[in-house]
């Protein structure tokens, strides 16, 4: 999955390498589920490492979305690679989700919202 890249200012960044398809996802999933649980309902997930992604990536985040905006917070992207972002694109995902060129960015945004 890759790690955590940092938890300020009540921001939650995590930060996926490589590859995000239905083998390979599953420790995202985990690790959003598991901030939101403990209360940290603020995330960003960093996509600038990630080269791919599949439909089963997408539903993790979309459901990281849905289940963090329930719990009052939300989750942000950023970073993301061309490829990415086009397939945000075609999937209209990018109207839904809010995007930031980099995490300093999405983690500030939290301080303006």
């Amino acid at each position: 999955m890759g790690e955590v890249a940092a938890v300020e200012r009540d921001v939650v960044v995590l930060q996926p390498h490589g590859e995000l398809d239905v083998h390979t996802c599953s420790p995202l999933r985990e690790e959003i589920e598991q901030h939101i649980k403990n209360g940290q309902t603020q995330l960003v997930v960093d996509l600038s490492d990630v080269t791919y992604l599949d439909s089963s990536a997408l539903g993790v985040l979309v459901t990281g979305l849905k289940l963090a905006r329930k719990s009052g917070g939300t989750l942000k992207l950023c970073g993301l690679q061309n490829n990415v972002r086009k397939i945000f694109d075609l999937t209209r995902l990018s109207k839904f989700f809010e995007i930031y060129d980099d995490p300093d960015s999405a983690a500030g945004s939290f301080q303006r919202s």
